[in-house]
């Protein structure tokens, strides 16, 4: 009856890792497709950041995006626009400021 238990706690750790891979191949599908179209729109609008040459709360919230994209591993290289207005975006201290990684409670899980 034991061992029926050590079994049982095996499969459910298999089970909990694949259910953790498929959740995260599906993330990384939504965040793509949500990337194409808006690579897309970006080309035909955008300067320096998101709308035009001033930054806007588009670029505010890019930046996390590409932050969630990077911890799903998304290639950005495929969003080469997107890429571009995120670098913008890094380069101003507020944007530094407000990364993930510099938060106290940070984890340092994306590294950008």
């Amino acid at each position: 009856n034991n061992n029926n238990n050590n079994n049982n706690n095996k499969s459910n750790k298999l089970d909990e890792k694949t259910i953790k891979k498929l959740k995260d191949e599906w993330a990384k599908q939504c965040i793509e497709e949500g990337f194409e179209a808006l690579e897309k729109l970006l080309k035909e609008c955008s300067g320096k950041y998101c709308v035009g040459d001033s930054v806007s709360m588009a670029d505010c919230v890019l930046v996390p995006q590409v932050y969630n994209a990077v911890r799903f591993n998304v290639d950005m290289k495929r969003f080469p626009t997107i890429q571009k207005i995120h670098d913008q975006c890094m380069t101003l201290e507020a944007f530094k400021a407000s990364h993930p990684d510099r938060q106290p409670d940070a984890e340092g899980v994306a590294k950008l």
